[in-house]
């Protein structure tokens, strides 16, 4: 998944040596149209609709986690429920949620 919106993806290699951590930034470019048409091929839309849409989203955008829009519908579960909905929190928070912070 990319950290920014420059269509990249991120990760960091840790290391010791000489009893002191190094670290390397990873940046690689792949196809992101063909790892949306793996979500789609795997049916995620159909099996996690919301979170399929969120995994879209970053991969064209960047600009929205999945940890913002969870955030976001446990909040709207508990202000309707008085409890939060995590780790069984229903889909109806999370279309909410996901109408909020993606704007679909």
């Amino acid at each position: 998944m990319p950290l920014q919106s420059d269509g990249k993806s991120q990760f960091l290699i840790i290391s010791g040596e000489n009893y002191q951590w190094k670290h390397e930034f990873i940046d690689l470019e792949y196809d992101i149209e063909a790892a949306i048409k793996e979500l789609q091929e795997e049916n995620l839309y159909e099996i996690a609709p919301c979170w399929t849409r969120i995994t879209e989203h970053m991969l064209r955008n960047g600009t929205v986690s999945h940890g913002t829009v969870l955030t976001r519908a446990n909040q709207l579960c508990h202000e309707e429920t008085g409890s939060w909905g995590w780790p069984n929190l229903p889909e109806k928070y999370w279309e909410m949620a996901v109408k909020e912070c993606l704007g679909a």
